[in-house]
């Protein structure tokens, strides 16, 4: 008896060639080609069934690995507490967030921190676990900062008042030896932090006047617009802002001089821009201004009777 699968060598091959050329394509090896197809199949389970024990890392996942972070986790457990700046490593990689919408209260100045004035009392500061008191940031220099966190607590968030614990911010930092390596998001905080110390905007803000507004803030001398009225009711640019600012009038670039020439009673909309920190923390020549002031007038405003549009309480007299 002989099996199809094996070989057989008491038959002429003569015969055999015949005997196949004499058979249908439907019964010429069907079977092998259906034992690839489960030998296949089979392969394929087994490649899915095999997996690392090792799971992935997320890039912004905080493992609890030293004090620093389980603090940070604990805080973070609660939801009244949200981060508004975490810098820290996962397997020798950098990772840097920050909410655009708050304002930094630590910055960079020369060769160390500063927690700025202002946030003192009401932030607690944590240094590698262990609460430290805020003069301690200034130790910190900014090759020793290993991972560092910001939290807040919003002031008007109900059932966030606790008189045990008045204060809304924490500064939580991490602090090692000889960080110096070239990494993109080390060197982008340390821009945020010097930044930090010019600006309290360092990711930008806009804002747009009316000319009733103009004079508002006039009034109370804030200095948003970048420019205010004079005596003599035209405009004029605050000093502070003279040697970094591009000026716009109607669409057209302007020198700073020609915003002098406009009376405040043109004044159709008035557009200021602090340009976000990567614009203007730069030393290419590529850089650009720091400050935009864009100025839309009406000048046939000038021969009508102020009263019609002028609503400002903080204006006095007549055009």
């Amino acid at each position: 008896m002989t099996y199809p699968f094996t070989n057989h060598f008491d038959r002429h091959n003569l015969k055999e060639r015949i005997q196949r050329l004499n058979e249908s394509d439907s019964d010429r090896g069907w079977w092998r080609y259906a034992l690839m197809w489960l030998a296949t199949i089979g392969l394929v389970m087994a490649c899915q069934n095999w997996k690392s024990d090792e799971k992935p890392v997320e890039r912004g996942f905080l493992a609890p690995a030293n004090p620093t972070r389980r603090l940070v986790v604990q805080l973070e457990e609660d939801p009244v507490w949200q981060s508004v700046v975490r810098f820290f490593q996962n397997r020798n990689e950098s990772w840097l967030h920050h909410q655009n919408d708050h304002e930094l209260i630590v910055a960079l100045i020369d060769d160390h921190l500063l927690l700025k004035e202002q946030y003192k009392a009401r932030t607690r500061v944590f240094i590698n676990g262990k609460e430290a008191p805020p003069a301690a940031v200034d130790l910190v220099t900014p090759f020793n900062i290993k991972e560092l966190f910001v939290l807040k607590k919003p002031d008007a968030f109900p059932g966030t008042e606790d008189a045990a614990d008045p204060t809304t911010y924490r500064l939580l930092i991490e602090t090692g030896t000889n960080y110096r390596r070239a990494d993109p998001e080390r060197q982008n905080l340390f821009l945020l932090l010097q930044a930090s110390m010019q600006t309290n905007n360092p990711f930008g803000q806009s804002y747009t006047f009316s000319m009733n507004e103009l004079l508002e803030a006039t009034f109370f001398q804030k200095k948003t617009p970048f420019v205010f009225r004079t005596k003599d009711n035209h405009l004029q640019i605050y000093d502070e802002f003279l040697t970094d600012l591009t000026v716009f009038i109607n669409g057209q670039p302007a020198s700073p001089d020609a915003v002098m020439q406009i009376h405040v009673r043109e004044v159709d909309k008035l557009y200021s821009r602090e340009r976000p920190y990567k614009e203007w923390m730069r030393t290419d020549p590529e850089r650009p201004s720091r400050f935009v002031l864009v100025i839309q007038t009406s000048p046939n405003r000038a021969q009508r009777d102020s009263s019609y549009y002028v609503f400002s309480p903080f204006y006095s007299g007549d055009f």
